[in-house]
């Protein structure tokens, strides 16, 4: 009898001990909480913030930030205890903002960001909820990411390890120390866009690689449309979506996440003229540059654009970027800086505050003739209709780029077919490519190249003994990327022919 209790209490124990999860996993000390949030991410450190709404909150954080920017570090957390606002026993993440200890005017906007922040995203997800909306497998509240609490903490509560590391990078002296001060619990998820872009690069150059590429896209243009309904974003990148798990169905959700800089729009308009411009310069579109401008959901749109070739310069075929080379991974940003620089028509350096423009001649083109070759290539390996919608993107009118629900509409099934109402005069070689150059300048510009870098009509070549090889080389060269870009605009004229013979133009058909 004994041993039969005995037996029961050690499977009780045992089932109990299980039904933990991981909270007391490989510790003998079962007063030490421990709870894995995916991915290896084990939060056991007591974490105690004082909220906005009132009262010092304790959950719990993991050791190891699992991101960081330059504003900010991110944990994992866990939500043990019952407390208004914060989902319990849940996984959520802690945002620690960064602030300087001898800097009150950047540690006032930085709370005052955190504020804004969350009171975008209530009243982002109450103005959706309030809108008429197709039916769809999930609300569209559900592609913005949650945030559940904002409030303060001091430097001796945040974890040891990340302080002794910040210190130890250290700031200069009149700088002050970066110490974590505020504080925002939000919905945690798996990885970003941006880890799976690199972690996990695809081919999309065949059949069933375009397939992937569309749902890419679709997946990145879904949050976008929620957005728009009653606001924009103003920083999309990779970084700032969140793929987390679908309760309401199987699989993932791609959020948006990192309101600091968004807007909410008044009703009946599309565009404003931002409080802070917050965004990041590479996806930035041209009117995010100039002073007094109005910003618009357009201009999230051209991120959208500077995302996609990102897309596409990360194949492994196109070999620019090798995780485990990083000067293959500089390669590939160079290229995408350079990108988007080309269709605005200008360079912007931050540090220097000054603009460049391009003159868009001889000298231009030979500037550009590596990444031009490159375009041209991705062009021609792609669906001509991602060459139409990439074009459409990133027009440099703002009112020339093609709403979400348009984008949404022209990557759909093949037999629904719709055209982009203003990527016009595809057949007559007039389309515009980038800020200033269409498509027949560009092809004038090439063949000027190439009649100069033939011989029997250059004198000056043909006094020399040496050089002619090497200019037939460069001739066949630009040669090759006329006959790409002839190829490419062919193509893309075909294809536009055939969307506007089926007469419906992209998103009237979309609520």
């Amino acid at each position: 009898m004994f041993l039969l209790i005995f037996i029961c209490f050690s499977i009780l124990a045992y089932f109990t001990n299980v039904s933990l999860g991981t909270k007391n996993s490989n510790n003998k000390n079962t007063n030490h909480f421990e709870f894995n949030c995916g991915n290896d991410r084990i939060v056991r450190e007591p974490f105690t913030y004082k909220s906005e709404a009132g009262g010092n909150k304790q959950i719990f954080i993991s050791k190891n930030e699992i991101g960081s920017g330059g504003f900010s570090w991110v944990f994992a957390g866990y939500v043990k205890d019952r407390f208004d606002q914060l989902p319990f026993e849940k996984c959520v993440a802690i945002k620690l903002t960064k602030q300087k200890e001898n800097n009150a005017a950047k540690n006032e906007l930085a709370i005052k960001l955190q504020k804004r922040s969350k009171c975008f995203v209530k009243n982002v997800r109450m103005a959706i909820s309030g809108k008429k909306r197709r039916r769809l497998s999930n609300s569209l509240c559900d592609f913005i990411a949650q945030i559940f609490d904002i409030g303060t903490v001091s430097a001796e509560k945040v974890p040891i390890k990340l302080l002794a590391k910040q210190q130890k990078q250290g700031a200069a002296a009149d700088d002050g120390i970066l110490v974590p001060l505020g504080v925002t619990i939000m919905e945690l998820g798996e990885d970003t866009l941006n880890d799976r872009l690199y972690d996990q690069p695809m081919d999309f150059n065949d059949q069933i690689g375009a397939k992937h590429l569309n749902e890419r896209i679709r997946e990145i243009v879904q949050p976008l449309r929620a957005l728009h309904k009653v606001a924009m974003h103003l920083d999309v990148k990779p970084m700032n979506f969140l793929y987390t798990k679908n309760e309401s169905a199987a699989g993932e959700l791609l959020k948006l996440i990192d309101f600091d800089g968004a807007e909410l729009l008044p009703k009946g308009t599309i565009c404003k003229e931002p409080e802070f411009k917050l965004g990041t310069t590479v996806y930035a579109s041209p009117e995010y540059f100039m002073r007094c401008s109005k910003m618009s959901t357009k201009s999230d749109i051209w991120s959208l654009g500077v995302i996609v070739y990102e897309m596409l310069l990360a194949q492994p075929h196109i070999g620019l970027y090798n995780k485990a080379n990083q000067p293959a991974a500089n390669q590939h940003n160079k290229f995408l800086r350079d990108f988007a620089d080309l269709y605005k028509g200008f360079s912007y350096d931050k540090a220097e505050k000054e603009f460049s423009y391009s003159s868009n001649d001889l000298d231009w083109l030979d500037g550009h003739i590596e990444l031009i070759e490159l375009l041209v290539r991705l062009w021609n390996e792609q669906h001509p209709r991602i060459a139409l919608l990439l074009t459409g993107l990133l027009s440099y009118q703002f009112g020339a780029r093609p709403s979400a629900d348009a984008v949404l509409d022209f990557i759909g099934e093949e037999d629904q077919s719709c055209y982009l109402e203003f990527v016009r005069n595809v057949n007559d070689g007039s389309l515009m490519l980038f800020n200033g150059v269409s498509a027949v300048m560009l092809g004038q510009l090439l063949e000027q190249r190439i009649e100069e870098l033939d011989p029997s009509k250059n004198v000056w070549l043909m006094s020399l003994d040496v050089l002619p090889d090497k200019s037939d080389m460069e001739r066949q060269y630009f040669q090759q990327i006329l006959a790409k870009l002839n190829g490419a605009i062919e193509a893309m004229n075909a294809e536009d022919k055939r969307l506007r013979d089926g007469g419906r133009k992209c998103g009237q058909s979309m609520e």
